[in-house]
């Protein structure tokens, strides 16, 4: 299987590992995954970027704002495995600068 071919499976199978991949094709788990030797150190320019640390800035540790809901720090993540209350798999966490 050439390169291209196990960066197609890689894609089709949610950007799993290549050693995953290799077990998947070793037990015959997928069909049509044909039984060959996946090359376990490639990855996809996805898969690096991803993997790559954002830099952090520096802690202020003052207050920038003279009066609350002036400044607003949004962060949202998700998908999360299980739902909460409401039914959802997303989370919205929104901070005060002021109050904190």
């Amino acid at each position: 299987m050439n390169h291209d071919e196990c960066l197609l499976w890689h894609k089709r199978l949610d950007h799993t590992s290549m050693h995953t991949i290799d077990k998947i094709s070793r037990h015959e788990l997928v069909i049509r995954l044909l039984k060959y030797n996946f090359i376990k150190d490639k990855v996809c320019y996805k898969c690096v970027k991803k993997k790559q640390v954002i830099a952090s800035f520096k802690s202020i540790e003052c207050v920038s704002t003279a009066r609350p809901s002036k400044l607003l720090h949004m962060y949202s993540c998700g998908s999360i495995r299980n739902k909460n209350l409401g039914g959802s798999k997303y989370v919205l966490v929104i901070v005060d600068d002021y109050s904190k």
